[in-house]
């Protein structure tokens, strides 16, 4: 009697060559989608800073309708939001900060991705300026100004 044995190999992982393909395609992706990325979230932070700046427009008109001026004073500088907050009178409100808690406030201000200036001039006509200054995930030359 005879046995015939076979010995059969059955392949079922990846090759050396395959899994290089792979690994390179990824990282064509990768080189594509990360600059992708970058840009959407540096647009969402600059979209932070407008916001911020379309609200201290809206209060410095209601400011005017009330005190036929701008707040600060006229040819005052206001920096931070805190400080202009105060000049607006609370008509403006920060989304930084937190009414009560000084200490989130300082930490929401901290990590915001910009800083705002606000300067006023009564003379010869009133008018205001909001300027808001990259930090954090932007930089200083990401910079807009608004004026009226």
């Amino acid at each position: 009697m005879r046995i015939n044995i076979r010995t059969t190999f059955s392949s079922s992982g990846f090759t050396l060559v395959e899994l290089m393909v792979t690994v390179a395609i990824l990282a064509v992706i990768a080189g594509i989608a990360v600059p992708s990325y970058n840009g959407y979230m540096k647009s969402a932070y600059l979209s932070e800073c407008a916001k911020e700046v379309g609200v201290i427009k809206l209060a410095q008109q209601e400011f005017f309708l009330d005190n036929n001026a701008y707040f600060p004073n006229p040819a005052g500088t206001s920096n931070g939001v805190v400080a202009i907050e105060n000049d607006s009178t609370d008509i403006y409100i920060s989304s930084y900060t937190v009414q009560g808690n000084p200490a989130t406030t300082a930490a929401n201000i901290a990590v915001a991705n910009c800083t705002y200036i606000v300067t006023s001039t009564a003379a010869p006509a009133p008018s205001y300026t909001v300027t808001a200054i990259g930090q954090n995930q932007l930089t200083a030359a990401d910079t807009f100004t608004q004026t009226n």
